[in-house]
């Protein structure tokens, strides 16, 4: 079934994660942790993009993203704000290095923003990367695999975004009420082929 749309982060030597006490919350810091570079940086200019992830079957982490203080054109950096009721984070992201066939919501949501900023992708009303996670998820419901959105425990889950899109993009354009939303998750996908080969040539 197709629900029509309206409207590799590096570890480096990260700063002590000081723990809340809950368990969730830092259980969940600490698996970023494992992934991501704690930010140091200050937020530069306007919030960029607005996103969630869940933390229970009520309640969601809140993701805004800017750009980090050390951002350069060379390296940019994206600063990702996480917050819920217990704690709040951030991570800086260098969206260079983000590999689209592997990367997590975190890191899709960091590169998002910034190719949105930059023009290299169409922001639409709620940014390319609500419209990225709508079409990962419809793909997950035709058993294309990736994570589930809606499950806590895989937020963090890398998946190969690229994939997902290129075979959810088929079905989408089977459909002619979808059609049209067939051609933007090719246009998407297309991209994210683009940003990994730009990515290789970085190597």
């Amino acid at each position: 079934m197709i629900d029509p749309v309206h409207g590799t982060m590096f570890s480096y030597q990260n700063p002590a994660y000081k723990k809340t006490g809950d368990k969730k919350t830092d259980a969940f810091v600490e698996k970023i942790l494992s992934a991501a570079e704690v930010s140091t940086s200050k937020p530069v200019g306007k919030v960029l993009g607005l996103a969630t992830m869940p933390y229970s079957g009520t309640m969601s982490y809140c993701m805004n993203a800017t750009y980090a203080d050390c951002s350069t054109e060379e390296d940019p950096v994206i600063r990702v704000g996480v917050t819920n009721g217990n704690a709040s984070e951030a991570y800086d992201v260098h969206v260079k290095r983000v590999n689209p066939a592997n990367a997590s919501q975190l890191e899709m949501f960091a590169l998002c923003s910034y190719t949105d900023d930059q023009g290299l992708t169409e922001r639409g009303t709620f940014g390319s990367y609500h419209r990225m996670k709508v079409y990962a998820r419809n793909a997950r419901d035709n058993g294309y695999g990736g994570a589930d959105f809606e499950d806590p425990e895989q937020v963090l889950q890398k998946m190969d975004w690229t994939d997902l899109l290129k075979k959810i993009a088929k079905d989408y354009c089977a459909n002619a009420v979808t059609f049209a939303q067939g051609l933007d998750v090719k246009s998407l996908a297309g991209f994210l082929e683009e940003w990994k080969k730009r990515m290789n040539d970085l190597v």
